[in-house]
């Protein structure tokens, strides 16, 4: 298998995870990038088969494809129950660098 189709399939798996976490009428903050667009398309999957919830999106390219899932967003108003979004790089300390995508000044916000 590639790099690339590994990488693909530990976002895909990741994903899925950090949806998996999103409880039923909660609150979802979906961070930007590739690994995160691979949870959101994951929550999306959740949505279709009932799940209730609302979305705070951190870019306008998350905000497009959690609406073209079905998936309710909103603006921040409350405390998130749950939010997931991608690293550059993380380090074995834990230590993570966000970033290099672009996307810093609406997160920051």
């Amino acid at each position: 298998m590639s790099e690339t189709a590994n990488r693909e399939t530990a976002w895909a798996a990741a994903g899925a995870a950090a949806a998996a976490l999103v409880p039923d009428r909660g609150s979802v903050g979906l961070g930007t990038g590739r690994a995160a667009a691979a949870g959101v398309r994951a929550l999306g999957v959740r949505v279709a088969a009932g799940l209730h919830c609302r979305a705070v999106a951190t870019s306008v390219s998350t905000t497009s494809l959690a609406r073209e899932l079905d998936i309710p967003v909103t603006r921040l108003r409350d405390q998130l129950d749950v939010a997931f979004d991608g690293a550059d790089i993380v380090l074995p300390s834990g230590l993570a660098v966000k970033g290099g995508g672009g996307a810093m000044v609406r997160e920051r916000l």
